[in-house]
Order: C-alpha cells, then sequence, then structure tokens
C-alpha cells in the first residue's frame, strides 16, 4: 500500500479547481431558477399575486453569471494555494469520507464567507444573515456541493483514468498480417 494513496500532481488540482467553478456555475444558474420558479408557485398559492419571479430571471440569470463567475473564478484562484497546502496535508489519509467531508467544509466556509461579504458589501446588516437564513443555506450548499464535486471527479480522474484505445482500422488490419 503506498504511502500517500492521495497523492495528486498539479493538472489533478488544476483539474478539480476547473470543475468546481464548472459545477458552482451550473448549480448558481439551476438554483436562481428554481428559486424563481418556487417563489412564483408560492406566492400565488398564498395570496393570488402575480408571479414575477421568473420573469426577473431575465435580468438575474445574466447578472449573476456576469458577476457570479468570474467573482467564483477569482476565489479558486486566490484559493489555490490553500486547497494545495489542505490536499498535501490529506495525502497520506485513505478515506474516500473524510476528503469529502474536508472540502465540503471548506465550500460551505466560502459560501458563508461569500454572503457575509455580499451582506456587508450591499449595506445590509448581519441580522440579515438571519432573516435570510435559507438563502445563506442554500448558498452554503451549492459552494459546498461544487468543491467536493470538483475534488471527487480529480480523485477520479487520478486514480481511474479513462482508456482510452485508439481505433485505426489500417493499423489493426497491418497487426494481423503482420503477427
Amino acid at each position: 500500500m503506498s504511502d500517500a494513496p492521495m497523492a495528486f500532481r498539479r493538472s489533478e488540482l488544476l483539474h478539480g479547481a476547473w470543475v468546481s467553478w464548472l459545477t458552482f456555475v451550473t448549480l448558481m444558474s439551476v438554483t436562481l431558477v428554481v428559486a424563481a420558479v418556487v417563489s412564483d408557485l408560492v406566492s400565488t398559492i398564498r395570496d393570488g399575486a402575480q408571479p414575477w419571479g421568473v420573469s426577473l430571471l431575465v435580468i438575474a440569470l445574466p447578472m449573476a453569471l456576469a458577476i457570479g463567475g468570474p467573482v467564483a473564478g477569482l476565489v479558486v484562484l486566490a484559493l489555490l494555494p490553500v486547497v494545495a497546502a489542505m490536499a498535501r496535508r490529506l495525502a497520506r489519509v485513505g478515506s474516500v469520507r473524510v476528503h469529502v467531508a474536508v472540502y465540503a467544509s471548506l465550500g460551505a466556509a466560502i459560501g458563508l464567507v461569500a454572503c457575509v461579504v455580499w451582506i456587508t458589501a450591499t449595506g445590509g446588516s448581519w441580522s440579515d444573515l438571519a432573516v435570510f437564513w435559507w438563502g445563506v443555506l442554500t448558498v452554503m450548499a451549492v459552494c459546498a456541493a461544487s468543491v467536493a464535486h470538483g475534488w471527487w471527479r480529480a480523485m477520479r480522474r487520478a486514480l481511474y483514468p479513462p482508456r482510452r484505445t485508439p481505433h485505426d482500422p489500417d493499423a489493426q488490419a497491418e497487426d494481423a498480417l503482420a503477427g
């Protein structure tokens, strides 16, 4: 058994970062759509109000992608050294569960910090975090899932590389004749 069963290469670290970012942008978009649809359903059922959440997606989704995507990319780049240090410390830990828990916890912490920064930057108060607890938990869950998924994909790619067998009928025919 290897002394470091979860050792990694730089390419795997970068792959995990890319997948984490892509997963975050995808989950952020899906979460916005789901939130808009649920908001419309609840407001229509509760007080018969005119639904407006889905129509706001025309503005909110492009803005979220234009702002959230690049900001998430900068966060990923800024935290690459931290993640690399964590990965080196965890290289000797063979338990996948421990790795998933650590990376999901990192993602949840990133989500919480993002909410605090957003509330502070928009002039909100700390009590806004409590009022919008469901939003904070949603952001934390999306970030946790994104970071854990990025690690998972990088780990799977490192431990189980895809088998590539080139299909070249001419070479196969030549090999058959030669051999």
